[in-house]
């Protein structure tokens, strides 16, 4: 992982840069970690964003998580998406589908971790309804309905293919633009012989690039991608 860009912003803040050259042996445990990210992601989030060089330092952190690939004429084996609360993502998989960019859709993730009713619906399988209500074939969406992080959703995601005969040689990664690197990150991890592409859904605008660091809940939500990504690194599941 490159941080160079988060470094250089958290630095302007006066906060802790060197917090992303930091190994597993120098953290007593990962809450240690996750306290000493969480102050200083505290540190920036207070602070007020104008002018040229707030846009310049967000742009190259945006740019860095967001990087997506050029469209390919082939037909891919699947269109994943991470589910989420929002429709965003399988709106764009769905126009993805129709399209025929790829032959299925696999929509992966229960949702929040502290949901207490685990008997509701699973964000993957609203997502599915959604999807099937917009005109895609019932057979042509899979979920996996139990994984509630991004590394599970991966692992779990690719053991059901695998114990499934799906094939999935290539395939689309759809995620917003923020979670992209992670999510990519993370399946480059877990997978071996797959081709990715990936592709960016819509956001709202506090999520985009040139809105995110003029709203609280941008600015924590987007810089937070690298602080998932470091304690990945640390844990060594990216």
């Amino acid at each position: 992982m490159d941080y160079s860009s988060v470094m250089m912003l958290f630095e302007q803040c006066g906060t802790y840069p060197s917090l992303f050259l930091k190994e597993s042996g120098d953290f007593g445990s990962t809450d240690e970690f996750f306290q000493l990210a969480t102050e200083t992601l505290d540190m920036v989030v207070k602070r007020v964003w104008s002018g040229k060089l707030a846009e310049q330092l967000y742009d190259a952190v945006y740019v860095y998580l967001s990087e997506e690939d050029k469209l390919s004429d082939d037909t891919q084996d699947i269109i994943f998406v991470f589910a989420s609360l929002s429709t965003l993502r399988i709106e764009k998989a769905i126009e993805l589908y129709r399209q025929g960019l790829a032959k299925r859709i696999m929509i992966s993730g229960f949702g929040l971790f502290y949901k207490k009713d685990k008997t509701e619906k699973s964000e993957a399988e609203r997502l599915r309804d959604f999807a099937i209500e917009n005109g895609v074939t019932a057979k042509d969406v899979i979920v996996e309905t139990k994984s509630i992080t991004i590394p599970d959703n991966v692992k779990s995601s690719l053991n059901l293919l695998e114990s499934s005969g799906i094939e999935h040689k290539n395939m689309v990664l759809l995620n917003s633009p923020f979670a992209q690197r992670r999510g990519w990150a993370h399946f480059n991890k877990f997978s071996e012989g797959v081709n990715f592409l990936r592709v960016n859904a819509g956001v709202s605008e506090a999520f985009s690039k040139n809105a995110c660091y003029k709203n609280e809940i941008g600015t924590r939500v987007v810089l937070n991608e690298f602080i998932k990504m470091k304690s990945a690194e640390l844990l060594n599941t990216i």
